[in-house]
């Protein structure tokens, strides 16, 4: 999903905090529950994770390490294609080290398309495709990483590279991922929340 602002995500976290619940927003539905949201947290850019909470979006160093950290040689890549070379901006497909940038779909593609271009944790699509939220806050801005479906492989999708964006705004190459808990373990695991089969809002200008 993109044309998200951070708040449209974690009120999103909220909904799924509290069990998908039906009815109008308040504090039962998504304004609480992981993030507790209020007109005073907005103005301030002070919203965080409530304690307790079993859904979020992720850390700067969660969303880090499910996109480069490779377990097996306790290192990181410099790719989130599980790969040390620059992302090639492609259409889907199943080749190795693609991503979906530099204009080459001109669009969202649906999550997992690039099939053989997954993280060393298998998640997908944190290389382009749209750029994510992360809870991270430098005081007047939140975090983004990743890349989208317009930028350039060769930075945007780099492990050094990482942004920041006003948390009220809505584009067109911004999107989001939630940690769910993992049924069967409990660890946290990384869900892409931005593909096509999503909900998405009608175009808006950049």
């Amino acid at each position: 999903m993109n044309y998200v602002s951070f708040y449209d995500a974690i009120r999103f976290v909220n909904w799924l905090e509290n069990g998908q619940p039906f009815g109008l927003q308040g504090t039962t539905t998504t304004e609480d529950g992981s993030y507790t949201i209020t007109a005073a947290g907005i103005t301030a850019n002070s919203i965080t994770l409530n304690p307790g909470s079993n859904i979020s979006l992720p850390s700067e160093d969660q969303w880090y390490k499910a996109a480069y950290y490779d377990g097996l040689s306790s290192s990181y890549f410099s790719y989130p294609t599980s790969s040390d070379s620059i992302v090639n901006c492609a259409t889907p497909g199943s080749d190795a080290n693609t991503g979906n940038c530099n204009y080459m779909v001109n669009d969202l593609t649906e999550v997992g398309s690039y099939t053989g271009s997954m993280s060393p944790w298998g998640t997908f699509d944190q290389g382009g495709n749209v750029w994510e939220w992360n809870d991270t806050d430098d005081g007047t801005n939140r975090g983004l990483r990743g890349g989208s479906w317009h930028g350039n492989g060769v930075h945007s999708t780099r492990a050094a590279n990482r942004g920041t964006l006003t948390p009220t705004l809505e584009l067109s190459t911004v999107g989001f991922r939630v940690l769910v808990p993992e049924p069967s373990t409990g660890l946290l695991v990384m869900i892409g929340m931005l593909g096509l089969a999503c909900r998405r809002r009608g175009q808006k200008g950049l």
